[in-house]
C-alpha cells in the first residue's frame, strides 16, 4: 500500500515537472508566486524591528502624556491651595495667636493681669506647670498639641470675679478650664474676703503652618 502511494506521488510530481517545463505561463506564475513570497518574507523580517520600535515609542508617549496630566492636576491643586491660603491668611494669623507654636506664658500672664486690672480684682496667686525651655518647632499638620497647666486665684467682689472668669474664657488664646471655685476667707473679723480659683490648661502647638508653593 505504501509503495503504491509512493509511486502515485512520484507520478504527480513528474507530471507537475513536465507541465512546469513545457508551459511557460505556469512557469512564470510559479516564479512570480515564489518571488512574491520571498519579498514578503524578507519584508516582514526587515520591518519587524521598526514596528517593535514604533510600538515602544507609542507606549512611552502614552505614559508621558499620563505623567504630564498628573503633574498638571497637581499644579492646579497647588495653585488652588495657594489662593485658599492667601484668602485665609488673616484667619491663619489669628490661629497662630490663639494656639502659638511655643508656650509663651509671659504674654499670657500679662493678658490675665490686664483682665484683673480692668475688673478691679487682685491676683492672689498664679502658678504654672513646668515650662519647657527649648521647644522644637517642626513643619506639617500632625496632631502635636501640647498643654501647659495654669492655676490662678483672684480676690475681689462677686460680680467682678464673675466678669473676670467670663473674660478668661473668652480670651483669644483659650484657657481650657478644668475647675473653678469660689471661696470665702472669714479669718478677718472686719470683712470677709472672696476668692475665685481657676485651674486649667493653656494649649500650644509646636508646628508651623507651611505656605503652599506651586
Amino acid at each position: 500500500m505504501r509503495q503504491s502511494n509512493t509511486q502515485l506521488y512520484r507520478k504527480y510530481i513528474a507530471q507537475l515537472a513536465t507541465t512546469y517545463r513545457d508551459r511557460s505561463d505556469i512557469r512564470m506564475f510559479i516564479e512570480m508566486l515564489l518571488t512574491s513570497a520571498a519579498v514578503f518574507l524578507f519584508s516582514v523580517f526587515a520591518i519587524r524591528p521598526t514596528l517593535i520600535t514604533i510600538g515602544g515609542l507609542t507606549t512611552e508617549i502614552s505614559e508621558k502624556k499620563e505623567t504630564i496630566s498628573t503633574m498638571d492636576t497637581k499644579i492646579a491643586n497647588l495653585l488652588e491651595a495657594q489662593d485658599l491660603f492667601t484668602q485665609n491668611s488673616e484667619k491663619i494669623a489669628l490661629l497662630d495667636t490663639a494656639v502659638p507654636a511655643e508656650p509663651t506664658i509671659g504674654s499670657y500672664m500679662k493678658q490675665i493681669e490686664v483682665i484683673s486690672s480692668a475688673h478691679g480684682v487682685t491676683i492672689f496667686t498664679m502658678t504654672t506647670g513646668n515650662i519647657p525651655i527649648d521647644v522644637t518647632v517642626g513643619e506639617g499638620s500632625g496632631n502635636a498639641e501640647q498643654k501647659l497647666p495654669l492655676s490662678v486665684t483672684f480676690n475681689g467682689t462677686y460680680s467682678n470675679l464673675l466678669a473676670t472668669l467670663k473674660d478668661l474664657e473668652n480670651l483669644r488664646r483659650p484657657l481650657l478650664v478644668s475647675t473653678s471655685a469660689l471661696s470665702i476667707d472669714e479669718s478677718n473679723t472686719d470683712s470677709s474676703q472672696l476668692y475665685l480659683s481657676v485651674s486649667g490648661d493653656i494649649p500650644y502647638w509646636p508646628v508651623t503652618l507651611v505656605t503652599p508653593t506651586p
